[in-house]
């Protein structure tokens, strides 16, 4: 029965890791993306402040989930990025942002399919660390109370 929770774990983690696939190869285009937004005169520094707030939080130790967590460390801050160069090209000039992603080669639909995945992956792998942690939580309660039996039992004789 273990076997079959772990291979269940197992696949679940492939999934999100194919449903992220496609946005992790176009981490070097928003990387490229990016640099272009906030070295561009057309955009308003205080538009590009959306952007520099978003890259603080992932520089930032303080997190949301921290980086540690293997996987689900990193998505929050993909999304916090993603997010804030959607919103920085938002309130930029239609013409700069437009010319920025054709550059790119991104375009609006794949930022937001690029959001979506990684809600989608981020869903899928904190449902399946919830399980694991449920089943830990179930073991660690009866070992305990297995435990405190046997110290009841022996207080008695």
């Amino acid at each position: 029965m273990q076997e079959v929770k772990s291979v269940k774990m197992v696949a679940v983690t492939l999934t999100a890791k194919l449903v992220l696939l496609p946005t992790v190869r176009r981490l070097p285009a928003y990387a490229s993306l990016a640099w272009r937004v906030v070295r561009d005169r057309r955009i308003q520094r205080r538009h590009k402040i959306v952007l520099m707030a978003g890259a603080g939080y992932v520089l930032s130790p303080i997190d949301l989930i921290p980086g540690f967590i293997p996987v689900i460390g990193q998505l929050d801050d993909a999304a916090v990025l993603l997010l804030s160069l959607r919103a920085t090209l938002r309130l930029a000039p239609v013409e700069a942002a437009e010319a920025h992603l054709a550059a790119t080669g991104l375009s609006w639909d794949q930022i937001d399919d690029d959001l979506a995945r990684l809600a989608a992956g981020g869903k899928m792998l904190t449902l399946a660390a919830a399980r694991v942690a449920a089943r830990a939580a179930v073991g660690a309660g009866r070992f305990v109370g297995g435990l405190g039996r046997r110290l009841l039992v022996r207080s008695a004789q």
